[in-house]
């Protein structure tokens, strides 16, 4: 409600009696989410702290992937006792170069 200056009268408000119309709601777009990317092979400057061992995977060619000596690898790797024997999915530790 407005007040006119100095002793006016009131402006006249909105008759209460006729409806608003109501506001029509602005539908929200939410933009598609582009596709997960698969994890990149590590390159050899790349240095990532542990490996997922992938089906054809070796622990000569997991060195030769992070640029460390097998020796280095096995080192870091107690656990694998038979290095023939990788499972797909095991987490190896990559020691730094």
């Amino acid at each position: 409600m407005l007040i006119a200056g100095c002793g006016g009268a009131a402006s006249p408000s909105p008759s209460s009696s006729s409806p608003s119309p109501e506001p029509t709601p602005t539908p929200i777009v939410t933009p598609a989410l582009p596709a997960p990317e698969p994890p990149a092979e590590p390159s050899p400057q790349q240095d990532t702290g542990t490996y997922v061992v992938r089906n054809g995977d070796t622990l000569w060619s997991i060195s030769r992937k992070f640029g460390i000596t097998l020796e280095a690898l096995q080192e870091a790797n107690p656990e694998v006792t038979d290095p023939k024997k990788l499972r797909i999915g095991q987490k190896l530790v990559i020691p730094p170069r």
